[in-house]
């Protein structure tokens, strides 16, 4: 019985390892919302705009709850990156998978700041944009709604020992930081 044991375990260590390399080569970061299509792309000022939500998305948040949560906590609780905070080794990719209904950015920024949608910069208090943010697409990665497994930035040999920063241009309360060690 124990022979069995140790042919088992050593089988699966292999493969175990294997999916921890795997994993520490291409962690992925999750991009959430909760938009809900029908009030999210009415026009302004009841929604944002037609588009704005893929039609076919089942969020539950209308826009009105949506800026009545941003009016008073600076923040829309369901849009955000998972994890916001990680550890990866130097040359590693991150993966960006979009499970939300909205187009969102994962950008590189030196500091956090306001993105490139001056109402939401007001409502979330980021008055200031992060400069990474001005031009709005030189060094972001656009997500749109739906993407799987799409490549992200690689941290490389530059960024060990470093804690990077990344942000949504569009929606600045989405944060994130990954140490590179």
């Amino acid at each position: 019985m124990q022979a069995i044991y140790k042919r088992i375990i050593g089988a699966a260590l292999p493969l175990i390892g294997a999916a921890l390399l795997i994993g520490e080569q291409e962690p992925t970061v999750k991009i959430r919302d909760d938009c809900q299509p029908a009030t999210f792309n009415l026009p302004p000022p009841n929604g944002a705009g037609p588009g704005t939500c893929a039609t076919d998305f089942k969020g539950n948040t209308s826009f009105e709850k949506f800026i009545d949560e941003l009016t008073k906590h600076q923040d829309a609780p369901e849009w955000r990156f998972n994890p916001g905070n990680r550890s990866v080794a130097a040359g590693t990719q991150i993966r960006l998978d979009n499970y939300g209904g909205e187009t969102h950015t994962f950008t590189r920024v030196e500091n956090y700041g306001g993105g490139f949608v001056p109402p939401l910069n007001a409502l979330s208090h980021n008055l200031v944009p992060a400069p990474e943010c001005f031009a709005q697409s030189v060094g972001a990665t656009f997500v749109p709604s739906g993407a799987e497994d799409q490549a992200g930035p690689t941290l490389d040999n530059a960024d060990r020992g470093k804690t990077v920063k990344f942000q949504c241009c569009i929606h600045p309360w989405m944060r994130a930081e990954v140490m590179v060690r």
